[in-house]
């Protein structure tokens, strides 16, 4: 796509059209438009045997070089059973000498097929293969480390996480919580908060199911509800922090109380009542991005985001990829450091011609 020239915009998959255009290495060389003619036999252009590379089974005659064995064993890993993998790569054989010898072979189609082939092949050695957790660098992890909700995954407070089942009979004020239909409300969820208790302990559910009971719970305790939240507790200086506190008589029956466990008693609050059940309890730490461990469990969730990151820049590199409308919003504020390697052409009256329906030319 030259400077100036027309923007076209192919709605079908554009960027895997532009990825059939990145075969290849690092370097720019000359690329042969002669594809492979694929004839069964015992030749190197069939099997991919190098001079003098032992064979490790046969298929119709035709070998399966160990070169082929090598690599199927290590994209399999290593708990695969050597077995599977070369019975696997047999039944691969058998099929593609069915394919080459069907009298429908489409000939002439081979040539997107090796170029497919040859982008898939760079693309899983340049950002599968060459992009693992432990090469993510320090300007890979920093940014990611910036993230508040990173960095709090490992730099936090102890975190209880609770599941309440309430009785709310006012807002916490004097003035709300000292009338005559308040104290009420107080003597009443007494009795139907005990009674959410028995049941509760009669039923023994997951805490996943606890949500799911309250319908049934309510039919005897009609203003009960239900509140998921979590805190933060420092254990030194005894205190909640966090920008939402909850009522201190919960939170010390909470910080008393077991991961996996209910309350011992219900607890009365200036809100009402509460049966808490303590979900999990995530234990004070304190590191930071110096740590192996915290770059390790970083890298990995990450490691998606950071791949994808390296193509879209490789591709850019390549290609002058932030013109394609398809991988628009993938480019937004992107800024070129250097000119494209590869000059790309596009004639709008051909696609047109070709797939009118399904071409869009618009002026740059």
């Amino acid at each position: 796509m030259r400077d100036g020239g027309p923007r076209t915009r192919i709605l079908a998959p554009a960027l895997f059209l532009v990825l059939t255009a990145c075969g290849g290495s690092d370097r720019i060389v000359p690329f042969s438009r002669a594809t492979p003619v694929l004839v069964p036999a015992d030749r190197p252009e069939w099997t991919g045997a190098t001079p003098g590379e032992p064979a490790v089974a046969h298929v119709n005659g035709i070998p399966i070089p160990a070169g082929r064995y090598q690599r199927a064993l290590a994209r399999a890993g290593e708990q695969a059973d050597p077995d599977r993998v070369v019975r696997a790569l047999i039944a691969e054989e058998a099929l593609a000498q069915e394919a080459a010898r069907d009298p429908g072979f489409d000939a002439a189609g081979l040539r997107g097929v090796f170029e497919r082939a040859l982008a898939g092949r760079w693309i899983t050695r340049k950002f599968v293969d060459g992009a693992r957790p432990e090469d993510m660098t320090e300007d890979d992890l920093a940014p990611l480390w910036r993230f508040p909700a990173v960095q709090g995954r490992f730099n936090h407070l102890t975190i209880f996480v609770v599941q309440d089942f309430q009785w709310i009979c006012c807002d916490g004020t004097p003035a709300q919580c000292a009338t005559q239909d308040a104290s009420a409300c107080f003597a009443e969820g007494e009795a139907a908060i005990l009674a959410t208790r028995d049941a509760l302990q009669r039923l023994a559910p997951e805490s996943e199911d606890l949500p799911l009971l309250l319908d049934d719970l309510k039919a005897s305790a009609p203003r009960l509800a239900y509140q998921e939240y979590e805190f933060a507790w420092d254990e030194r200086k005894r205190l909640q922090k966090g920008r939402t506190l909850f009522d201190d008589a919960v939170v010390n029956a909470v910080v008393s109380t077991p991961a996996g466990r209910f309350a011992t008693t219900p607890v009365q609050s200036k809100f009402g009542w509460h049966l808490p059940f303590v979900k999990e309890v995530h234990p004070e730490v304190h590191k930071d991005l110096t740590d192996p461990d915290v770059r390790r469990e970083i890298a990995t969730t990450f490691l998606p985001r950071l791949r994808q990151r390296r193509f879209l820049d490789a591709l850019a590199d390549l290609l002058p990829a932030e013109g394609f409308l398809f991988l628009a919003k993938q480019y937004e504020g992107f800024r070129r450091s250097r000119p494209p390697r590869l000059p790309v052409t596009l004639f709008p009256e051909a696609l047109r011609a070709w797939a009118p329906e399904r071409t869009e030319v618009e002026g740059m």
